[in-house]
């Protein structure tokens, strides 16, 4: 029974993901009105399906990375304890979505993972070499995508010098579309692989065990499926953020923004290194708006989602530890 709650609980978290996270990888592409609304959401959901089951295809570093991040130990405790972490992790996600604020739902599980393991076996829980990797993650998903955006639109700025604004909008706006596909896939194949490796987490504690590096198709599809089941309900409150309040973007931008992060998501995952969808597009964007653009940032903005990415480790972290020590406290009465 415990097995199923915690199943249940992290098919919440999926498509809380889909419906909270999916968004920015369309936000550019409807900030700079290249696509419209619904058709943007229809088209993440289409490939961040598509992103997940490639996984069962290319194999799953960043799924066994995650596998191995956290040691909950054993028994129905270990269990109980993930379970509690992954509604933690949940709450965490619809809090910051109600408020439109782009957290990053991947930091969020890893480290309400981490809370939740913790309050099991204290700092045993921790691997330190997975976090090693989380670290790099990081790194390779901030400065480098703002300094590609800004890059990347100076390149376009010089190319297109020479051209009429209207003349070369419409093919910046065909290729964002193309770039929002891209990223919705890199999101799936990305964020898909984080819920994989924590359903092997929660096989692992059930007594299954999981044979050879390659993740079964039936993970992926259940995962894929849920994440864009998420997606298909949108996410305008993110898009609105990132993409209207956040910065101004036109169409050139909005296609700088986009090419940035996807290269970036693609070498991260390339590498095997679990990292956030969320900081690679929103700092592609603030590196794109940022560029010989006076005033193209919303600084409060700005300062309000960096805000609450710092805040992302510690408060999960704690809510996943707090959520955990209330299971076992009534698990222990029972």
């Amino acid at each position: 029974m415990l097995y199923y709650m915690t199943l249940a609980a992290l098919t919440a978290v999926i498509f809380v993901n889909g419906w909270t996270d999916a968004p920015n990888a369309i936000a550019t592409t409807v900030g700079s009105r290249a696509m419209k609304p619904g058709s943007a959401v229809a088209m993440a959901a289409f490939f961040n399906l598509v992103g997940a089951m490639s996984v069962s295809i290319a194999g799953g570093r960043v799924a066994h990375s995650v596998f191995e991040i956290a040691n909950f130990g054993s028994g129905a405790e270990a269990l109980r304890a993930l379970f509690a972490g992954l509604v933690a992790v949940a709450a965490w996600a619809v809090f910051a979505w109600y408020f439109g604020i782009p957290t990053s739902e991947s930091h969020a599980l890893l480290s309400g993972l981490a809370g939740s393991a913790a309050s099991v076996i204290g700092a045993a829980a921790f691997n330190a070499a997975q976090w090693s990797r989380v670290g790099l993650g990081l790194v390779l998903t901030t400065l480098p995508a703002f300094l590609l955006g800004r890059a990347v639109f100076a390149v376009v700025t010089l190319a297109c010098r020479n051209r009429d604004r209207r003349e070369v909008t419409p093919f910046f706006a065909g290729a964002q579309r193309f770039g929002a596909a891209a990223g919705a896939y890199l999101h799936g194949l990305q964020d898909g692989q984080k819920f994989m490796g924590t359903i092997m987490i929660c096989g692992s504690l059930a007594g299954f065990a999981w044979d050879g590096e390659i993740i079964p198709l039936r993970v992926a599809f259940y995962c894929a499926a849920f994440m864009a089941a998420g997606t298909a309900l949108g996410g305008s409150r993110i898009i609105k953020r990132v993409a209207l309040d956040m910065v101004r973007l036109d169409a050139p931008r909005g296609f700088a923004a986009d090419l940035s992060a996807a290269l970036c998501l693609a070498g991260c995952t390339a590498l095997g290194l679990p990292v956030s969808t969320t900081h690679a597009k929103t700092c592609a964007v603030m590196g794109a708006g940022s560029a010989k653009q006076r005033g193209g940032l919303e600084l409060r903005s700005v300062r309000d989602i960096i805000i609450a990415w710092l805040l992302t480790f510690p408060v999960c972290f704690f809510l996943g530890w707090g959520a955990a020590e209330i299971s076992e406290f009534f698990g222990g009465l029972s």
